[in-house]
């Protein structure tokens, strides 16, 4: 409050004033008229002056009152006795006044006795003292930082002038800040990276435990918040740091950082015993710098064994003589070997430009001689942009036989192979040709036999119609050896038409000309009429059947097929059984099928029974092979149309089984 002393001096000067003035007064009714008006004009100038200083003065003291008034924390001014001269209004709201007067009236203390006690004891030292309490203010608990300054500093006498700060919310910031240190420093304490952080002073202030154990550190010489250049030289002894020539302008280059360094660099150091290290150093927010590091050593052996590989896989690629090409996701050619390379012209066109798969697609027409190329070019742009599985081929201008596949893969690229198949292009078709040949003969067979049939069935029924009217007696009555010879002649034309008829069901059945009426059929119904229909043809043969059907068994099948196909096997087996021998007839259910077995002598049905092959020759020189082989071949046909199987065992002279399986129906009850 230097004004305030100021406006004192003045009051002072103004007292001298008047004094002068009433002397000068004195000595003018002594002087003459002339000096004495001089005088007088000389002392009412001086008061003029003085009164104008006095209220520049008050002027002063004013506005810097109104200044003091303006600022939100409180300013007080202290006499040389300590008792409280001044308070602006800050000052009045933190000790509840109405009005500054009021609390120098009252002599009210932010903070009471000890706020004094810091008055007086920078009276005494003549020193600027502070301090931090915890007081009511303006009915707020507040931390507040008090200070006491003397006005004439090392000398006493000006009083003191102080003030108070809310430092509050900047004690709870620093708070703050350190309870976030210390969070950081359990986080980097825990990462697996070794973290090391130096203040601006180049001193270690943080290292985690990774760091310690990376580099082998003494923990009780960590402790001692070592510089940058003495953990230099500590790593240097470790052999944890790169071998370098100049090992002093290291440590400069290092130490330099702290001021030089404005953004994070990364660095390899590759150490003598093999390992590499990567460091990462930055500025810190709160000034210094922070070090990171990670060992890399297998990270590096990773990578070298993976572009070992990969340059193993490129030269494998190059070595085949397919065509292999990698299609991004965006239809563009990522890889391709040397075959695929020639096949598309590289040294003219460049796929090294990473090609889209439509521009690959029109060089590929250049080369090939297929019209229909439109729509392999469609389907192969297709095939790689939709990452579908295609298979193309055309025909190149050389005359090579190419084929085109594509495979999508899990990361979203396209495989694409060309391969050369003209080789076994020129055998497929060869094939192909051949079976198109074969399926042409064995269609003109049955044709033929179709045909051929019904020509011999149109004569051997004039002969047995002419023979039935000569045995009627239309042409007049027969001798007994006549009538002997028409029999003869009735039983073989009817023997041969039934031989034409079975012939025709099996070129009908092989020509697809025998279509099935699948109906609920009883497997014995069928079993009955068939015994009765094989006795009748095999005749005058005796024939002893033995039916065992079981009850209810019921058959998904073409009821006359189905009879045709017992019939068949019945006939088969009474001409195969010796005399007295029963032919066996079962018929059972075994899950979904039916099981049909006839059976004549003594067979068992084990692993060497063997599906039987119409087309196979036949080896058994006891087995009637013309006309049982047809009766079999008719069987097995009708048994494939339903979808069945007959299996033959006739390993032993005189004995023969024959095992059908049909579909089956449940049972009916």
């Amino acid at each position: 409050m230097a004004e305030g002393g100021a406006i004192v001096v003045l009051a002072i000067i103004a007292g001298l004033a008047l004094v002068l003035t009433t002397a000068f007064a004195i000595l003018w009714h002594r002087r003459r008229p002339d000096a004495l008006q001089a005088e007088a004009a000389r002392f009412k100038s001086a008061a003029m002056i003085a009164e104008r200083s006095r209220q520049a003065a008050d002027a002063r003291a004013a506005f810097l009152s109104e200044i003091l008034d303006a600022l939100p924390s409180p300013v007080w001014r202290r006499a040389d006795d300590l008792e409280l001269i001044y308070a602006n209004k800050a000052y009045a709201e933190a000790v509840g006044a109405d009005t500054p007067a009021a609390a120098l009236l009252d002599n009210m203390e932010i903070g009471g006795a000890e706020a004094l006690d810091l008055a007086r004891r920078a009276y005494r030292t003549h020193a600027t003292l502070s301090e931090s309490r915890t007081i009511v203010v303006s009915g707020k608990l507040q931390l507040v930082e008090t200070t006491e300054r003397p006005l004439d500093g090392e000398k006493p006498g000006g009083g003191l002038i102080g003030d108070a700060r809310d430092v509050t919310a900047l004690v709870e910031a620093q708070d703050g800040q350190a309870r976030l240190v210390a969070a950081h420093a359990k986080v980097l304490e825990r990462v697996g990276s070794a973290v090391a952080v130096f203040t601006g002073g180049r001193q270690l202030a943080f290292c985690n435990k990774a760091f310690v154990d990376l580099f082998g550190l003494d923990p009780a010489r960590i402790e001692q918040r070592i510089g940058i250049t003495e953990l230099l030289d500590d790593l240097r002894r470790l052999h944890m740091l790169p071998e370098v020539i100049d090992f002093a302008a290291f440590k400069a280059e290092r130490a330099a950082e702290f001021q030089s360094l404005m953004q994070p660099r990364d660095e390899f150091l590759f150490l003598a015993n093999g390992r590499t290290l990567k460091e990462t150093a930055a500025p810190h927010p709160q000034g210094g710098l922070i070090y990171v590091y990670e060992d890399v050593s297998d990270q590096i052996a990773l990578e070298r064994s993976y572009h070992t590989l990969n340059r193993v896989q490129r030269q494998t690629l190059d070595a085949l003589q397919e065509g292999i090409a990698l299609f991004g996701e965006d239809g563009k050619l990522r890889l391709s070997n040397r075959a695929f390379n020639a096949l598309f012209r590289a040294e003219d066109d460049g796929l090294d430009t990473a090609p889209h798969v439509a521009a690959l697609a029109d060089v590929a027409g250049q080369s090939l001689t297929d019209e229909t190329w439109d729509i392999g070019r469609q389907e192969m742009i297709d095939a790689v942009t939709s990452r579908a599985p295609a298979k193309l081929r055309a025909q190149s201008l050389d005359g090579r036989t190419l084929e085109i596949e594509t495979a999508p893969l899990a990361d979203g690229g396209v495989l694409t192979a060309m391969y050369d198949v003209s080789a076994s292009h020129a055998v497929e078709t060869a094939l192909r040709g051949r079976a198109e040949a074969l399926e042409e003969a064995d269609r003109l067979k049955n044709e033929f036999l179709y045909v051929i049939s019904y020509e011999l069935r149109t004569p051997l029924t004039t002969i047995t119609g002419f023979a039935d009217l000569l045995r009627a007696g239309v042409a007049g009555d027969l001798s007994e050896r006549q009538g002997e010879y028409l029999d003869d002649i009735l039983s073989a034309g009817g023997a041969f038409i039934a031989l034409v008829d079975d012939i025709i069901d099996v070129a009908a059945i092989e020509a697809g000309r025998a279509p099935l009426e699948r109906t609920s059929t009883s497997a014995a119904d069928a079993v009955a009429k068939a015994a009765s229909d094989a006795a009748e043809r095999i005749a005058p043969r005796p024939l002893n059947i033995a039916p065992n059907v079981q009850y209810g068994l019921t058959l998904d099948a073409d009821a006359e097929r189905l009879c045709q196909i017992f019939t068949r096997l019945i006939m088969v087996a009474g001409r195969y059984a010796r005399d007295g021998d029963a032919v066996v007839v079962t018929a059972k259910g075994d899950g979904d099928w039916a099981i049909l077995t006839v059976t004549t002598g003594h067979v068992d049905l084990d692993e060497t029974d063997t599906l039987f092959a119409p087309d196979a020759p036949d080896t058994d020189a006891g087995f009637p092979p013309a006309r049982a082989s047809l009766d079999l071949t008719l069987a097995a046909r009708l048994a494939e149309a339903h979808g069945g199987e007959i299996i033959v065992n006739r390993a032993a002279p005189g004995a023969l089984s024959a095992y059908c399986r049909m579909p089956r129906l449940p049972d009916v009850v």
